[in-house]
């Protein structure tokens, strides 16, 4: 076998030179030179009947035989138009350059590379300002941890509390179904309303 190496082929990369007639119109996020270029093309469209007004109808046209009047095949005509491209020129690496459609990124597409872009460079930031602070990132997340955990075993202070509406009760009591009342001295009582309100009275007078 031979010892000998094998030269690497080395890249050939001409001049991005767009096509003839391009126009440029910006760049990319990564910098590349955006083009956009004109030129004129044709397509096929179905030939349509014309109605008694020269207007075109539903039916397409076709071609018929000429001696039998058979149709053979539906017509068509050609029909011209301008194909605009934008696009950015790259090099295939063996010499040639190729056009590479360039679409204009979506709202949505923007908002996430500017995320992408602040989240790399918040990263950035925080990893340079705890290498220059000295702070050790476990010790960190540790300190973090540690406050978390005095937020949670926080003591409330009772001054701190909402007041609570104390709404009055009215005795008698209505406390069960059928003829059972509580009065204001906690005792109970058996009978109708009215009887419970004069036994209520009553009590409130022998308190005086």
């Amino acid at each position: 076998m031979s010892n000998k190496s094998l030269t690497p082929i080395q890249k050939l990369d001409p001049p991005l030179t767009p096509p003839k007639g391009s126009v440029p119109i910006g760049f990319t996020p990564d910098n590349k030179q955006v083009w956009r270029l004109t030129s004129p093309r044709s397509k096929q469209v179905p030939e349509m009947v014309e109605d008694a007004e020269g207007k075109p109808t539903e039916r397409q046209r076709w071609e018929t035989h000429p001696t039998t009047g058979i149709p053979m095949y539906k017509k068509y005509k050609l029909v011209p138009f301008e194909l605009v491209e934008e696009f950015y020129v790259e090099s295939d690496g063996m010499g040639n350059t190729t056009k590479v459609i360039w679409h204009p990124p979506t709202p949505e597409e923007i908002a996430l590379n500017e995320r992408a872009k602040k989240i790399a460079l918040m990263g950035e930031t925080l990893a340079a300002t705890l290498v220059d602070e000295g702070i050790d990132p476990l010790d960190l997340v540790a300190r973090m941890r540690g406050s978390r955990e005095e937020d949670e075993d926080e003591v409330i202070d009772p001054e701190d509390l909402p007041e609570l509406e104390v709404k009055e009760v009215k005795y008698p009591v209505h406390v069960a179904q059928g003829k059972i009342w509580r009065l204001s001295d906690d005792s109970r009582c058996d009978g109708t309303k009215e009887e419970a309100i004069a036994a209520e009275a009553a009590l409130n007078e022998a308190e005086e």
